[in-house]
């Protein structure tokens, strides 16, 4: 295909059967294509960020895995780590009683859920928004 259609300010870079491709618009959007599976691998560290919001699906499955195989002068190897972090710097929205929709981690399945630790425990821990007082339950009342 054209590597540059001149009408439409795109850059689009495919193979001959159109089965791998990349396209470039004028607008700052990149798509990018593969029939079959697309691979990245970085020696050192890979970041994504989004201004606006990450969405990441599959039509199968999901699989995130921290093999803790490099180590360095950090101690911690082999986490995975979600945080819901929720910086708001409008004196007016800091103050809200109802934060529902902020900040929130939500774990949902269709059928079964399990959480599970090798070698530990499983710590659940609250605190209510401005009362300063946290609220852990016991390990031992998990099964």
């Amino acid at each position: 295909g054209d590597v540059y259609k001149r009408q439409e300010n795109i850059v689009y870079i495919s193979n001959a059967t159109g089965s791998a491709w990349m396209e470039f618009s004028s607008d700052g959007k990149i798509d990018i294509f593969a029939s079959d599976s697309i691979s990245v691998r970085s020696a050192v560290d890979m970041n994504f960020f989004a201004d606006r919001d990450f969405n990441l699906e599959a039509g199968r499955n999901v699989n995130i895995k921290a093999t803790g195989l490099v180590s360095g002068s950090d101690n911690i190897t082999g986490r995975v780590r979600i945080e819901s972090a929720v910086q708001r710097t409008d004196p007016f929205l800091v103050d809200q009683e109802d934060n529902s929709s902020s900040g929130n981690i939500e774990i949902l399945s269709f059928n079964n859920t399990k959480i599970n630790s090798d070698r530990g425990e499983i710590h659940i821990s609250t605190n209510q928004v401005g009362s300063g007082v946290a609220r852990r339950d016991s390990p031992s009342t998990f099964h």
